[in-house]
């Protein structure tokens, strides 16, 4: 191995450590007293239409962290709403559902409206589209 392979190897590894102790040590110290979901209502219009969610938490001296990627999605209505893991909501057919959002003790609810799911496609053409006369 080459000195030059080593060292970045040793520098990957050590920001590596650093950053997981530094998580660790974050999140200790970071206690969660409120949690809000943007956007609070979501309307899906279309076949497959698709929306992200962003989940933020608050400390009581009221810093914010982004814990989307940390948060819990669950679909509390999934013949309508699929939400994944990441917080995307997909409309799946006509109707209106709740997502359930969780992260450390503390939830949030947001509704989801899927409307004209759909899909209404035109009919084929076949020869000539206008009228020659």
């Amino acid at each position: 191995m080459s000195r030059f392979h080593f060292c970045i190897g040793f520098r990957f590894h050590c920001r590596r450590a650093a950053f997981t102790r530094g998580a660790s040590t974050h999140a200790a110290a970071f206690k969660v007293t409120r949690l809000t979901v943007q956007p609070a209502a979501i309307e899906l219009r279309g076949d497959g239409a698709e929306h992200g969610l962003l989940v933020t938490a608050w400390s009581a001296d009221g810093r914010q962290t982004d814990v989307t990627a940390q948060a819990r999605f669950t679909s509390r209505q999934p013949n309508f709403v699929n939400v994944s893991t990441n917080g995307n909501c997909r409309a799946l057919a006509d109707g209106s559902g709740e997502v359930l959002v969780e992260f450390g003790r503390k939830t949030a609810t947001v509704v989801v409206t899927a409307r004209e799911t759909a899909a209404i496609r035109a009919p084929p053409r076949f020869g000539r589209t206008s009228n020659p006369c």
